[in-house]
């Protein structure tokens, strides 16, 4: 059986592509594999781990140069674009992103965002138990529950995604920065309910118990460990928390449709769109978002 040696990375011209090197009985070879069952693998063979590390290297630059990189990116093999995010951030200006469902449109440029806990079963009873174990040192505003959720920055991973649906996405002005605190979605994430999702009421019940145990225990603790106020944030930038907990409702005017996603997944920008885009990529961003 071939012998995994080292699982590697290697970056080029806005690329990056990762790759196996194995040890077989007759030598050694480089493999990049594809998501997608149907796609064959790319095997580059080499009579050193050294010399398979040449010369998928080489292998790669070929495809950049040639343009043949985009190709095998959208057949899902082992190959990341990695060019600068095209929308600022709340590092760059005064905003965050916002992303709903397009029936709430109209209720929006009628009220605006303001916090919704009723809307989610899963978040809102979470966001109570985060609430009720908040560690000493959390300001007493900072409430999950009352809060509207943005993203501080939005990828273009984010824009090309196609898991949404009749998607709306908002650029939105906060209105007190000062009244903001910052937290990381994946530790959230881990403190959600899903009982309501089990049919036998009995496992759905000691899911339960057994879950409130953990995110007390756990999750929670490191939800908030992980967080901190929207100006540290700003002013640290090691930090790569993703979402804003914003504690004042957030008026139509402050908010700017930019963009929605159809039934088909497929991102389509509007005239405001351009707006938010980083100064120095408002030339190229086209092109940018097309290598997703």
């Amino acid at each position: 059986m071939d012998r995994l040696i080292s699982c590697k990375r290697y970056s080029f011209q806005r690329y990056i592509v990762w790759y196996d090197v194995y040890q077989a009985q007759d030598g050694y070879y480089a493999e990049i594999t594809s998501n997608r069952d149907e796609e064959p693998e790319i095997i580059v063979h080499g009579d050193t781990i050294m010399s398979c590390h040449v010369k998928v290297k080489r292998m790669i630059r070929h495809w950049v140069e040639s343009g043949e990189i985009d190709e095998l990116y959208r057949r899902e093999y082992g190959i990341e674009p990695d060019f600068d995010d095209i929308l600022l951030s709340v590092r760059d200006k005064n905003i965050g992103y916002h992303i709903t469902e397009t029936h709430n449109l109209e209720s929006i440029r009628n009220l605006g965002l303001i916090p919704d806990f009723l809307n989610n079963y899963s978040v809102s009873e979470a966001s109570l138990y985060m609430d009720q174990y908040k560690p000493e040192g959390i300001p007493s505003w900072v409430v999950r529950r009352q809060a509207v959720y943005a993203y501080p920055r939005l990828t273009n991973y984010h824009i090309k995604d196609g898991s949404r649906e009749n998607c709306i996405l908002l650029a939105v002005s906060i209105p007190d920065p000062f009244q903001c605190w910052v937290g990381d979605q994946g530790y959230g994430g881990l403190c959600l309910f899903h009982d309501r999702d089990f049919e036998d009421r009995e496992y759905a019940l000691q899911w339960r118990k057994k879950h409130i145990r953990e995110i007390k225990r756990t999750h929670i603790r490191e939800y908030w460990r992980y967080s901190c106020s929207l100006q540290e944030f700003i002013t640290t930038p090691t930090y790569d928390y993703d979402e804003i907990l914003i504690f004042r409702p957030i008026a139509p005017e402050l908010i700017t449709v930019i963009g929605s996603w159809g039934a088909d997944g497929k991102f389509t920008k509007n005239e405001s769109f351009r707006d938010f885009v980083r100064p120095h990529l408002k030339d190229t961003y086209h092109e940018i978002l097309s290598k997703y």
